[in-house]
């Protein structure tokens, strides 16, 4: 059971996945600046990366949970950085 503050669950806030929200609107951007210098599947897996790095860089200061781990984060990126560059690839 979650208590409720002020008419909401606490442990159901979407505040604290603020920092992801960040990230997915910046990482296109930082994609599209380095496409012009790199294949853009590359650009892509890039991108992701470094906005997933930037995401757990900031969850270091207030976890979104208590099982929240840094490393686990970044393997998980890393995964989804190799994903974001094959389906890049696959488009083009």
């Amino acid at each position: 059971m979650t208590e409720q503050v002020g008419g909401t669950k606490t442990a159901d806030s979407m505040w604290r996945w603020w920092p992801c929200f960040i990230g997915g609107c910046c990482g296109p951007i930082l994609a599209h600046l380095l496409s012009r210098w790199a294949p853009a599947y590359v650009a892509m897996g890039i991108a992701f990366f470094v906005m997933w790095f930037v995401v757990g860089l900031l969850f270091t200061f207030s976890p979104p949970s208590r099982t929240w781990n840094l490393v686990r984060w970044l393997s998980f990126g890393a995964m989804g950085a190799v994903v974001a560059g094959a389906v890049a690839l696959a488009i083009l």
